[in-house]
């Protein structure tokens, strides 16, 4: 068994829940508490924002690779599709947090009780999987309705 790479949490996806680890453990240095070595990718003892960028790229090369099986989380309503309603959810819900009336916990990706600029990047990466995947299902199949 090969650990994918970016999956810092071992729980076999790339996700808003390693890149929390992997925020928390930016500026950490070696021997310093919250240093965490598996996210110093270039393996210089400090933890810093190439770090973050060598994570992102394998969170998008993640989304890419699966992206025929990773945008269905981005269906907040469960209607089987990102649709315009499921992007204005996510705008409506910006900025709320755990125990908010309008707080809804499909749209916090991270975990982490709020919903924040980074949910937000997270769900227009499923948003692009599913156009991705919708486009390579119409070239290979020419009786496929355009969405």
């Amino acid at each position: 068994f090969k650990p994918l790479d970016g999956d810092i949490d071992e729980d076999g996806k790339v996700d808003g829940r390693d890149r929390r680890i992997v925020l928390s453990a930016l500026g950490k240095c070696y021997q310093t508490p919250g240093y965490i070595v598996e996210v110093d990718f270039d393996r210089n003892g400090c933890i810093e924002n190439s770090d973050f960028h060598r994570w992102l790229l394998f969170f998008v090369r993640y989304v890419v690779e699966n992206r025929c099986r990773v945008h269905l989380k981005g269906d907040i309503d469960g209607d089987g599709r990102i649709t315009a309603e499921d992007r204005l959810t996510m705008q409506e819900s910006e900025g709320k947090c755990l125990g908010q009336a309008d707080f809804i916990p499909s749209t916090d990706y991270d975990g982490d009780g709020c919903v924040d600029f980074w949910d937000r990047m997270e769900f227009i990466a499923y948003y692009l999987a599913q156009r991705m995947c919708e486009q390579e299902s119409n070239e290979t199949d020419p009786n496929a309705s355009a969405p």
